[in-house]
């Protein structure tokens, strides 16, 4: 007891129910701070958030305008086994490469596992979706070579399929490496009225540049992706689509896989860029090569927006860069110390002593994010008014290895030329 009369023990529990209750009424005085806002290439965070932890496949087939039955996988994200009801934009992937392989084992290893980013986006509020080209996996019909016309008009009628469901908010975006960007702008090049932005990542501009660079015939790798291509359509199993459950739909697909024209056949004959094609009486480098869809995009003013992403160690940054300079999309491109399968490229800080040690990073998976963010859902982050060109310089110091620019080449580049050997050629 003390003079109060109180006991010690009764006045220290009455002290510290009062100073809990103090920093109660304080906690809802000052309700937590929003998180910090930021939105640069490769951070992002504070404009939206990963809200759903799961999700459901199915799978189907569309009809094209020619009546060739598609194979397409649908990811909604879910909530309790049930898809959310709420219209969700879309984005998805038009791929030679299978949409969903058939594992030895029953299951299936789908574009969802292959391209990481896409359940990274499903998260944050996106329909993801993954469609064989027409004479690959489960989808109907025979390829008229790589980059056929046939394969961008299917993208448009894949694309106002998919704007036309209940699930969607009609808004589209499209994603994928190699092949599967090209697709990407071979469907720009139609001008499908839902088709709001896209994101091609590392490809090519000009086939015959490729297939014969400096005259010569670059038989190696066109022998090995045929080879690759067409053990894909014809031989490895494919999974099937939920209305085929036996695999007959699918094994008559893969019948008429038979058919298909792979690069090969076509290039090894085709030695000059105007040579014609006998069979199509077509000119495979002026009529079927990825930068003849740049007309369709210029000629009909197209506004989706372009976002390049390109890579120092891959085959293909000059044609990045080639894409950027001539399409008038709004646009952007960044360049990283990447190679063709978004690996640094192997051994590359070691033969550039000034960045011994390090490696740099970023976070593709946000990117991604920031910019359909900004097209699809409308969240103005500001990626838009941003430098176009966004770059790492190879061999700068780690503090100012990234930058800017506002064109290509820039501004200040002085061409140098270099010798195999001292004297004339």
């Amino acid at each position: 007891m003390n003079e109060t009369g109180c006991p010690r023990k009764t006045r220290w529990l009455l002290a510290v129910f009062c100073l809990t209750l103090t920093l109660v009424l304080s906690a809802q005085e000052k309700p937590p701070a929003a998180a910090q806002k930021i939105s640069s290439p490769g951070q992002y965070q504070g404009y939206s958030a990963p809200v759903y932890s799961e999700y459901l496949r199915t799978s189907q087939y569309i009809t094209a305008r020619d009546g060739t039955k598609l194979a397409i996988d649908i990811y909604r994200p879910s909530i309790g086994g049930k898809p959310v009801s709420e219209p969700l934009p879309v984005i998805w992937t038009f791929t030679p490469y299978r949409r969903a392989f058939k594992l030895p084992d029953g299951r299936l290893l789908t574009q969802m596992q292959m391209m990481s980013w896409l359940e990274t986006a499903l998260k944050h509020g996106y329909v993801i979706a993954a469609a064989d080209v027409r004479g690959d996996g489960a989808s109907f019909g025979v390829s008229s070579g790589a980059f056929g016309q046939e394969e961008a008009t299917d993208a448009y009628d894949i694309i106002e399929w998919l704007a036309a469901q209940p699930w969607s908010t009609g808004k589209i975006g499209m994603s994928g490496v190699s092949y599967q960007g090209m697709t990407q702008l071979m469907a720009a090049s139609t001008s499908p009225p839902h088709l709001t932005a896209i994101m091609p990542d590392m490809v090519m501009f000009d086939l015959y540049s490729f297939t014969y660079p400096g005259g010569v015939f670059q038989d190696d790798f066109i022998r090995e992706w045929s080879n690759l291509v067409k053990h894909v359509d014809t031989i490895t199993p494919a999974a099937p689509v939920d209305e085929d459950p036996d695999g007959k739909l699918l094994a008559q697909a893969l019948e008429e896989h038979k058919k298909n024209i792979y690069p090969i056949e076509t290039t090894a004959q085709g030695k000059f860029r105007d040579s014609l094609d006998a069979r199509a009486q077509t000119r495979l480098y002026l009529d079927q090569s990825p930068h003849s869809y740049l007309k369709g995009i210029r000629v009909k003013g197209s506004k989706i927006g372009v976002y390049l992403v390109a890579g120092w160690f891959d085959m293909w940054p000059r044609d990045m860069l080639t894409w950027f300079n001539n399409l008038t999309n709004p646009k952007k491109i960044i360049i990283l110390p990447w190679s063709h399968s978004h690996d640094y490229a192997a051994g590359w800080k070691d033969t550039v002593p000034p960045l011994a040690g390090f490696v740099p990073k970023f976070d593709y998976d946000a990117e991604l994010i920031r910019w359909y963010d900004y097209w699809l859902k409308g969240i103005d982050n500001g990626i838009m008014t941003e430098p176009p060109i966004h770059y790492f310089a190879i061999g700068a110091p780690e503090a100012a290895a990234w930058k800017d620019a506002s064109q290509w080449p820039l501004p200040g580049e002085k061409p140098t030329p270099y010798y195999l050997q001292a004297g004339p050629s």
